[in-house]
């Protein structure tokens, strides 16, 4: 969000039309309650204040009207009618509320994550589009805050025109002096509300790195390093002069602000005064009983502070509304591209994938990361993709999951068009797993591997099965309450996993799908030698008939692969088994004796022994 971003009037009418459908939408009998509720707690004001004059000047004519004592009876009876009637309103008011202000965030939060599915990965990997996504998570909060406002300025606006149409009917004159005397406090509150929300707007940036800085020095896991590099300090001074930054401004601010209000006020009070005055003189005259003078000095306060509430809450209503505006854009986005309308149909054999004359760049760039590609995965094949990084292996995955949509050329599987497929009978026939693979820390192992295929019915013995193949489950039962074990030290009697166990359990989750084509990027990156061999062994066994592509720098992963494809800046430059390779004796011949001489003359670790270099 930009500094000097202005929501123009459209967009701030859009904005609240906006939010009063999304309150509808999600709670729309307790949204209409509570304002029902709010606009008739509005005039109970007005309504006590009459009742009471008219006590008042019934007990005054009690010695000379023989009525009075039953009149007063009637007046006590509807004023206790009405302080039950507003208990209840109250009750139904705050109920309601309550319902709205527990519940709204997850509510929202629950249709944001389903936007954010709606959209696919193309939208989401868009740097704007990332941008908006970070800023309205940080503002669905705003939602509570402008219902609540939004009711106000209901509320403000009964008790206005219930205070205007009793004051234009008694003393016209005193509409003027009230307004005009509220108008300076008015422009004041505005003038410094707005002030602050560009404030809020400039630090943005900085008050997200200082609390980043906070967050490190809070976090038990970040703490071990700082304690020992002793770089607590230095964090710790970030956050805290960034908080001295801001109380400074504020405070200076905020002291400015409430020394001109006091001087306002002070001309607010000569106004009422002066408007006391009038009703005085009038019931001087008798032209009004006591009862009135009570009554009309109560509603030109009523209508002060209406005016008052007013103000503040359409200027509240115009901030919170800059911020939900990002929200209102969230949702009116649409995906980059359109779901296909045809099926693919459940296959239990490995797919065959063609790229035909296949050029892709990325949207937010101008250079091809793939150039004029020809390549044919035949059914049930297991090739391997080797290259340097940026080579284009990556997003040829992607263009296989449909992640982005080719610029030139076509993809089919199983030959049909897979710009044309909708996206979900497609990814039923995938199983992938990421370099950066999900780690889900509030679940339990046997969770973590189930959630690969959460459509079926989990089965503990196909879940055990999966992860003896993956070298997990001789850690697992292990643990304290073994498949049941929370992955997390941070929960109660939880524990948690080493990065290298982290991914066998990831490889446990891809066995448990087992899903007719399998892709692995970097799969076994923190796994040690021993235990990759002996899991890439079981890899090609286990998906027998079933299409498997493999992304890997180590040898040791590719080495057994039917066809090793080797890609550099977009394009295939080799390919064969790896003994075709090695008698070529390309670029991959050579990573391959730089690697293997590394190896044999370093001694260095697994993961960089057996890393493929180019």
């Amino acid at each position: 969000m930009q500094e000097d971003k202005k929501l123009s009037s459209k967009d701030f009418l859009k904005t609240f039309i906006w939010t009063i459908k999304l309150y509808l939408q999600v709670f729309p009998k307790y949204f209409i309650a509570q304002l029902t509720a709010s606009t008739l707690l509005s005039f109970e004001p007005l309504i006590n204040s009459f009742l009471f004059a008219k006590i008042i000047d019934y007990l005054l004519a009690i010695q000379n009207d023989p009525q009075a004592p039953t009149k007063i009876i009637y007046i006590i009876i509807a004023l206790a009618l009405l302080y039950v009637t507003r208990t209840l309103i109250s009750h139904i008011n705050w109920f309601t509320r309550q319902q709205i202000q527990s519940f709204i965030n997850p509510k929202v939060r629950i249709l944001v994550s389903q936007k954010l599915h709606s959209l696919g990965i193309q939208s989401l990997e868009n740097p704007t589009v990332n941008n908006l996504i970070e800023r309205s998570r940080d503002h669905i909060y705003q939602i509570t805050r402008q219902m609540d406002t939004t009711t106000s300025i209901i509320g403000d606006i009964s008790l206005i025109v219930g205070s205007v149409a009793i004051i234009i009917s008694v003393k016209p004159i005193i509409l003027p002096i009230i307004f005009f005397a509220v108008l300076p406090d008015v422009l004041l509150d505005s003038h410094y509300i707005k002030k602050f929300w560009r404030f809020d707007l400039k630090i943005t940036e900085k008050r997200r790195s200082a609390y980043e800085s906070q967050n490190h020095v809070m976090d038990s896991k970040d703490m071990q390093e700082l304690t020992i590099t002793q770089g607590y300090t230095y964090l710790a001074d970030r956050f805290s002069n960034f908080v001295d930054y801001w109380f400074s401004f504020i405070t200076k601010q905020r002291t400015k602000w409430y020394v001109l209000a006091v001087i306002f006020g002070i001309l607010q009070i000569i106004a009422r005064l002066f408007s006391y005055a009038l009703i005085f003189i009038d019931f001087i005259y008798k032209k009004i009983t006591i009862g009135n003078v009570t009554f009309y000095i109560r509603t030109i306060e009523s209508l002060s502070s209406g005016i008052m509430g007013l103000s503040q809450s359409v200027t509240s209503l115009y901030e919170s509304s800059q911020r939900i505006d990002e929200l209102r854009q969230l949702f009116e986005l649409t995906p980059s591209f359109e779901d296909g309308n045809q099926k693919m149909p459940k296959v239990t054999t490995g797919p065959g994938i063609i790229f035909k004359n296949v050029s892709f760049k990325y949207p937010s760039s101008s250079k091809y990361v793939i150039k004029d590609l020809n390549l044919i995965i035949n059914p049930g094949e297991k090739i391997a993709i080797v290259g340097h990084n940026g080579a284009g292996k990556t997003t040829l995955i992607k263009l296989i999951l449909r992640f982005y949509q080719v610029d030139k050329g076509n993809v089919t599987i199983n030959n049909q068009n897979i710009n044309k497929l909708k996206i979900s009978t497609l990814y039923r026939n995938v199983g992938v797993l990421f370099q950066d693979y999900n780690i889900y820390k509030e679940l339990t192992a046997l969770e973590n591997i189930f959630i690969g295929r959460p459509a079926s019915k989990p089965t503990k013995s196909k879940i055990i099965k999966a992860a003896k193949k993956a070298d997990a489950h001789d850690f697992i039962k292990e643990y304290e309450k073994g498949y049941d074990q929370i992955l997390s030290e941070k929960y109660k009697g939880g524990t948690r996993p080493s990065t290298g166990q982290w991914q066998k359990i990831a490889i446990a989750r891809l066995f448990y799908r087992n899903p007719p084509l399998v892709i692995f990027d970097e799969p076994t990156a923190s796994i040690d030698a021993l235990s990759e061999q002996r899991i890439f062994n079981r890899i090609y066994k286990f998906f027998k008939g079933k299409t498997v592509i493999i992304i890997s720098h180590r040898f040791s992963t590719v080495r057994n692969a039917d066809r090793i494809i080797v890609f550099d800046k977009g394009k295939i430059i080799e390919q064969g088994s790896h003994e075709d390779l090695i008698k070529l004796n390309g670029k991959y011949a050579t990573a391959f004796a730089i690697q293997a001489k590394g190896y044999s003359t370093s001694h260095t670790s697994d993961k960089e022994a057996l890393r493929l270099k180019s």
